[in-house]
């Protein structure tokens, strides 16, 4: 039975995805631990999902709220706001809990007393009906220093960054530590724009000097052709109107040297911004290196599939003629012209040995990247199951 302030808040923003909210909320209905709300916040401009959700409204801990056509980063602040739990955390609306999920996730927060917990998520491949446990190869609770997790973003070094790091989806806080960690911002939202899955672990990272990283998966994600993250690389049209519901393109690169509105070009301008909140950003030195690196395996890989990179390669080229140090625009030019080959090949997942030898992680786009590095992912995890379809896979979970 619920408590009259629950132990957790879940809020399950949605949009567009009426067709599989539907698990998503079955998921949270089966939890072993009862003392839950779920803030269920409809974005979506027709009835679509209210139909599919009005069976839920029965239950008192199913809390409905429609907004309808809002920025994702004010749909998330509006269901942080309406909240009434002691801890907090997101779910996004292709992301499915494990029946045990808020139990591991109550004594842990109740033993080890974290400022915030981070988790890693499995992953169920649509396309080929294949389910990917997590690989997590310590099995003990990790305490991580926030200062070196940052480092990973300064060296614009992605594929390490993102298991570890709080990104919104992956995160469990108390709403007394969120006020603390909005404490710089001028309006003490949390969820700001441009990527607030981002924004939000930033501002954990820059107030709290240590967190957990828990040694157990929670959830597991599916349906990734979805996302807004991945479709926004190669443009998709549906991307961008939902991104102009955020702010105008300006915005998403003020404070770094590439002036274009790329997906991790905005993921580093998202740091300094809140960095300047919070004083932090003089303190803060990019790796120039890295971070043009990263941006131009972004515009490679877009090419790749056909999307028109024209205005991004002028822009790309301009910033890159404008590094004043003639080692470092040099050694730039040099990768890129290395790991050329190795980006155009990413749309059939082929990396040759030579290309690996010549590529550190630093240089590596990481969601592209995870899928070449799957196949060889396989070969560890004995744990790897396929399944006929994805129905076949939710009626096991």
């Amino acid at each position: 039975m619920m408590s009259s302030t629950p132990y957790f808040s879940i809020i399950l923003p949605t949009r567009r995805r009426s067709q599989i909210v539907y698990y998503t909320i079955e998921c949270v209905l089966k939890q072993t631990f009862s003392d839950w709300e779920l803030v269920f916040v409809d974005n979506d401009l027709d009835e679509s999902t209210a139909k599919v959700v009005e069976k839920y409204k029965k239950d008192s801990r199913f809390r409905y709220f429609r907004t309808g056509n809002l920025g994702m980063p004010d749909n998330w602040q509006f269901g942080l706001e309406q909240t009434t739990g002691k801890y907090v955390f997101v779910i996004e609306d292709k992301t499915f809990l494990k029946q045990d999920a808020l139990e591991m996730l109550y004594q842990t927060m109740e033993t080890d007393k974290p400022s915030f917990a981070v988790w890693r998520y499995d992953y169920f491949d649509n396309e080929k009906d294949i389910f990917y446990p997590a690989y997590i190869e310590n099995k003990n609770i990790k305490w991580l220093e926030s200062r070196d997790t940052l480092t990973y973003i300064l060296n614009c070094d992605i594929v390490n960054y993102m298991p570890i790091a709080p990104r919104g989806f992956n995160v469990i806080v108390s709403k007394e530590n969120i006020q603390k960690a909005t404490k710089f911002h001028p309006e003490g939202k949390f969820f700001i724009p441009g990527a607030p899955d981002f924004t939000s672990g930033y501002q954990l990272l820059l107030t709290f000097d240590k967190y957990l990283l828990l040694p157990f998966s929670v959830a597991t994600q599916a349906f990734r052709f979805l996302s807004l993250g991945e479709q926004s690389i190669l443009k998709a049209k549906w991307t961008m109107d939902e991104v102009n519901l955020i702010a105008s393109d300006d915005y998403f690169y003020k404070y770094v040297p590439i002036k274009c509105m790329r997906c991790w070009n905005c993921v580093i301008n998202d740091f300094y911004r809140v960095a300047h909140w919070f004083g932090s950003e003089k303190e803060i030195k990019l790796n120039l290196v890295n971070y043009f690196i990263m941006n131009w395996h972004e515009i490679m890989f877009a090419l790749s599939h056909g999307t028109n990179m024209a205005q991004e390669i002028n822009v790309y080229f301009k910033a890159l003629d404008a590094i004043e140090d003639e080692k470092t625009s040099q050694k730039i030019r040099e990768i890129m012209k290395e790991t050329k080959e190795f980006a155009s090949n990413m749309r059939n997942m082929q990396i040759t040995t030579e290309l690996s030898s010549k590529i550190t992680p630093l240089q590596k786009i990481p969601r592209e990247i995870k899928r070449v590095f799957r196949q060889m992912f396989e070969k560890k995890c004995s744990k790897i199951q396929k399944f006929h379809n994805f129905e076949e896979f939710i009626n096991q979970y």
